[in-house]
């Protein structure tokens, strides 16, 4: 009798280590699990801020292109109207000047 006793003894001492094991090991794979997940979301933290930072780089060239664009545009408007306007000039001041001269006649 005593040896049955002894080994159902026996026997829930290892049923106890196999659940403490299995325990650990479940915390351990918890563990590892939650490291595994923290380092991915880190790694898609960085990669996305890579990807706006990228985004916005891009954002700010075609902006300044287009600014440069309307700028250039403006500085050609300008420069044709002032050349046309020179132009007119001579005209101008030859009738001020024979309106003058009708005045004092």
């Amino acid at each position: 009798m005593k040896e049955i006793v002894d080994e159902v003894l026996q026997e829930e001492e290892n049923a106890r280590r196999l659940v403490e094991q299995a325990k650990n090991h479940a915390q351990e794979a918890l563990l590892k699990a939650k490291n595994e997940a923290q380092e991915f979301r880190n790694q898609k933290m960085l990669e996305l801020k890579d990807s706006i930072r990228r985004e916005k780089e891009q954002a700010e060239r075609s902006f300044i292109a287009e600014k440069e664009k309307i700028l250039q545009e403006a500085r050609d408007a300008g420069a044709c109207l002032r050349t046309k306007k020179e132009k007119d000039i001579p005209e101008i001041a030859k009738n001020i000047f024979s309106q003058i001269i009708a005045i004092n006649e």
